[in-house]
């Protein structure tokens, strides 16, 4: 009968609780891989949706939203109580453009869907105040 020295064995287990760390990071990593969590100009903005569909996420309050907004925008108050239950019902796959006023409630907004596990989502820099300086209309 073989012996394992308590020292081997010890070492064993150290190397293997460390290979699994190392594997859980990089699984973790890998995961996020795929997804994209940015403040982009309008410019990069219009080009984006321009190349895949998207769904323009207005986190403004609804007069803000009545005041004028990017046309077909979904609108959902960043100030609503309700603000986190209405995003995580918004389907995760899609792409999403968001922007409020200057660009503080979007990247907030930006910071939750990453941590509700969105695909994909951006916030336009400046806001719609930006949106609208660069020429841009709203309705």
């Amino acid at each position: 009968m073989t012996i394992i020295h308590k020292s081997k064995l010890s070492r064993f287990f150290l190397w293997a609780t460390i290979s699994f760390l190392i594997g859980s990071l990089a699984f973790t990593l890998l995961a996020c891989v795929n997804t994209t969590f940015i403040s982009v100009t309008p410019e990069k903005a219009k080009e984006i949706a321009a190349s895949k569909a998207v769904v323009y996420l207005d986190v403004r309050t609804v007069l803000e939203y009545t005041d004028g907004h990017i046309d077909g925008a979904v609108n959902l108050d960043y100030n609503h109580n309700n603000f986190e239950n209405s995003l995580a019902s918004l389907d995760k796959s899609m792409v999403y453009i968001v922007y409020c006023q200057a660009g503080v409630r979007s990247k907030n907004t930006l910071k939750i869907m990453w941590e509700m596990q969105f695909k994909e989502a951006y916030d336009i820099k400046g806001g719609i105040t930006a949106w609208q300086n660069a020429g841009y209309p709203v309705i």
